[in-house]
């Protein structure tokens, strides 16, 4: 799997993150990873239901990071393309587009959001699900422990602050924000 960062743009005139990895999976395995609650636990930050179908509910499951809620499922195309709205009041939104690759599959995660300070925070979290993502994908279903990564996402935290030009005093945790 090749690791990549994280690219910061700006879609909609929102800020966006975007992955790209690539995956030793057929697209269709992926899906599944991406689309199965019960293999979502091992790798996603809030696992959830959803109806595979445009305006379909996404209901995010206890147990998650990122606690309970609901989101609406903006476009799905099995097994290529998934998108819809996560978790919040003013929800962010996750577009997953897979691809036929000569090694597997490429994946493509680009998450919008509102706060552009959240970016690094949001980068590495990410970074850290997607390195777990090929474990869930050879049918592992077990969730690494919270803080098993701590230091690991504070490198990566770090490393993406600078890399976006952001004030560590300046960065805003995306849970902090959603509790308030």
């Amino acid at each position: 799997m090749a690791i990549a960062e994280a690219k910061l743009e700006e879609r909609d005139g929102k800020p966006a993150l975007r992955f790209e990895r690539v995956l030793r999976h057929p697209p269709e395995r992926v899906w599944d990873a991406l689309t199965d609650p019960d293999r979502q636990f091992g790798w996603h930050p809030t696992p959830a239901a959803i109806e595979l179908e445009v305006g379909g509910r996404v209901e995010y499951l206890e147990g998650g990071f990122a606690g309970s809620g609901s989101g609406e499922v903006t476009a799905v195309e099995p097994p290529r393309l998934l998108a819809y709205t996560w978790v919040g009041p003013d929800p962010d939104h996750l577009l997953w587009e897979l691809r036929p690759h000569d090694e597997g599959c490429l994946l493509t995660l680009v998450h919008t959001f509102s706060e552009r300070n959240s970016a690094a925070n949001f980068g590495a979290g990410w970074h850290i699900c997607l390195d777990s993502l090929p474990a869930a994908l050879e049918g592992s279903t077990e969730r690494p422990p919270a803080g098993q990564d701590e230091e690991r996402w504070q490198q990566l935290n770090s490393g993406y602050e600078r890399s976006f030009g952001i004030e560590s005093a300046q960065a805003v945790n995306p849970a902090d924000a959603r509790r308030a």
